[in-house]
């Protein structure tokens, strides 16, 4: 089978990437693999070929001009093969990208996949984000009726699918490949630990500073627990456009004192394993996720985890084994869970050892048994 793909993946472009080395593992198993990424001009990316593997960035200046440099180089590719064998157009969401490969899927009578990895639709936070996201929504809903199949990352999903109108026999389900052998191997770090005073309970979240990730509750919540407990800390990895916002409201909960910060806010860092050895919570409170899969990222790693119930909320973890799932946007029950985790030193290994060993357990699919699942999902 041939594909053509629509990706925002420009780390594609990094043959040391991760990315790129599951892109290689998929591309074994068609016949070709061509790959049109979002990219502007001056990022100055070039048509990268890998065995069967081809990338093409878009260029283009603005959002739009990279939307036509799209069409118009999908269009290309395609009259240039005259479809001479089995060929299908897999889009990496249901907006921008779903638009292209739904225009051209039509023009040449080529079977559409969407892939919905975001889980934008199970709930109303990600459309009242902007009045763009509600545009987006509409052209979201639009296209996953009309796609040929649509590709979901987890359990939840496939009801939300359903729900939108989206015909069942066209779902398929395949969740996000997350290589843990670097987590499950990490060795002892003081990564976080030379940061804060001695004897801290160390919390940790590693996420773009993005309103999706409402690290606001998760800042309130902790503010709360750390007024009754002086060993609690926070630390906070990842950069993003709330980053000014978010410093602001850890200041006004007097979690930035100059003398003792209870909060600490560090860029983004490609050594997440070391960072997570040397804590002792790991938490999530996004207001929606596709998979997020920092949490088995986590649990490899032998955190116990705080999650708010998005994602692989109840497949990856089950609340009460490798640590508790709380409502979205709970602020009370959040910070009970933090209250619970940061005094209870007994429950907190338990937790631990429990999803670290659920990890080392769980049926890890290799690149190339992902490759053919990934294929599959695609028709």
């Amino acid at each position: 089978m041939h594909v053509l793909a629509f990706s925002y993946g420009k780390n594609l472009f990094d043959n040391s990437h991760l990315e790129r080395e599951r892109m290689q593992a998929c591309a074994t198993a068609t016949t070709e693999l061509r790959m049109i990424i979002f990219a502007r001009d001056c990022e100055g990316l070039s048509v990268t070929k890998d065995g069967n593997l081809y990338l093409y960035p878009t260029g283009g200046r603005t959002k739009v001009g990279m939307l036509v440099r799209a069409l118009l180089l999908g269009g290309r590719l395609l009259r240039a093969q005259n479809l001479p064998e089995e060929w299908v157009i897999t889009t990496q969401d249901p907006f921008e990208a779903g638009l292209v490969g739904y225009i051209l899927a039509r023009l040449f009578n080529v079977p559409l996949n969407i892939q919905e990895h975001g889980d934008f639709f199970s709930t109303p936070h990600w459309r009242l984000e902007s009045t763009f996201n509600c545009g987006r929504s509409w052209l979201g809903r639009f296209l996953l009726r009309r796609a040929d199949t649509v590709r979901v990352v987890s359990t939840r999903m496939l009801t939300t699918m359903a729900r939108l109108g989206v015909d069942k026999t066209k779902l398929r389900l395949l969740s996000v490949l997350v290589p843990l052998n670097r987590f499950l191997e990490a060795s002892s770090s003081l990564a976080a630990r030379k940061l804060f005073p001695a004897n801290s309970v160390i919390i940790l979240t590693v996420a773009r500073l993005v309103a999706q990730k409402n690290i606001s509750l998760l800042l309130q919540s902790f503010a709360s627990v750390s007024q009754g407990n002086q060993a609690a800390r926070l630390l906070i990895v990842g950069t993003g456009p709330e980053q000014m916002k978010l410093t602001k409201l850890a200041t006004d909960l007097g979690l930035l004192e100059p003398t003792d910060p209870k909060v600490i806010f560090l860029p983004w860092t490609d050594d997440v394993p070391a960072y997570m050895k040397s804590v002792d919570i790991y938490a999530l409170s996004s207001n929606y996720e596709g998979y997020a899969r920092v949490i088995p990222e986590a649990m490899a790693a032998g955190l116990p985890v705080i999650m708010t119930d998005v994602g692989c909320a109840g497949e990856v973890l089950i609340s009460g084994e490798g640590g508790l799932i709380i409502p979205v946007g709970d602020q009370s029950a959040y910070s009970q869970a933090l209250q619970e985790l940061v005094t209870d030193s007994l429950k907190r290994p338990g937790f631990a050892s429990a999803g670290h060993i659920s990890m080392k357990k769980s049926l890890i699919i290799e690149a190339p048994s992902y490759a053919q699942a990934w294929l599959s999902a695609l028709t």
